[in-house]
């Protein structure tokens, strides 16, 4: 609307619509298939894979996830979580 001024902070009791439409979580399962059909009809869509990060790292990169960076033999292994050690305690 013209000569309102463009809030970036809703007013108090307004709720802001991230979505809305096709993109409406309401909406998504039922109408993106259809949009995809009608957008390019006959196209078939990949299988989505059930696999790992590590199995999805190697085959998009070629190169283990877990491989050491230096050496690139031996494999790293995850033997804990460090912020465990550095949390504030005071």
């Amino acid at each position: 609307m013209a000569g309102l001024p463009e809030r970036h902070v809703l007013p108090k009791g307004f709720m802001k619509i991230r979505y809305y439409g096709f993109l409406s979580p309401r909406n998504k399962k039922k109408i993106i298939p259809l949009l995809r059909s009608l957008i390019a009809p006959g196209v078939e869509l990949p299988e989505k894979l059930e696999e790992t990060t590590s199995e999805m790292f190697l085959r998009l990169t070629g190169s283990q996830i877990n491989c050491c960076p230096k050496c690139k033999i031996g494999t790293m292994i995850d033997i804990g979580d460090l912020s465990e050690e550095w949390e504030d305690t005071s």
